[in-house]
């Protein structure tokens, strides 16, 4: 979570990874959840990406973010991604999830669940930690 969002921390670390020098792999910020939140914050993902290039931290994200929604707005966007589930997506972007996450294809599952255990099959080292 970053300026009090979920998934923003997350969004944060791809476009990072798309910046010079970095590396995505599979991840990406469009289309998806991701996508989907900066639009509803007025940002496409290339004005993103520029502000976390010219952010020295997370703070600073943060400090550009915060501003650009209102409480009741980030609770509804929250609300929103807490319950977003592969059922909600049409079949080619359920496709590409099933794709890149094999084996979390529960559709009744948020995805938000989904892409926290992935990552802990991915990055164990990491999440431990934590």
């Amino acid at each position: 979570m970053l300026a009090g969002l979920l998934m923003m921390g997350r969004t944060v670390d791809k476009a990072r990874a798309l910046l010079p020098g970095g590396n995505p792999g599979q991840y990406y910020v469009t289309p998806g959840i991701s996508a989907w939140i900066l639009k509803r914050l007025g940002l496409s993902e290339a004005e993103f990406i520029d502000v976390v290039a010219a952010a020295d931290d997370d703070a600073a994200v943060e400090a550009y973010i915060a501003p650009r929604v209102t409480d009741e707005r980030r609770q509804k966007i929250n609300d929103f991604v807490s319950r977003f589930t592969i059922l909600d997506v049409g079949d080619e972007m359920r496709a590409l999830f099933e794709r890149h996450h094999p084996g979390f294809a529960e559709e009744t599952t948020p995805i938000i669940e989904l892409l926290e255990r992935d990552d802990v099959r991915r990055f164990p080292t990491v999440r431990s930690m934590e």
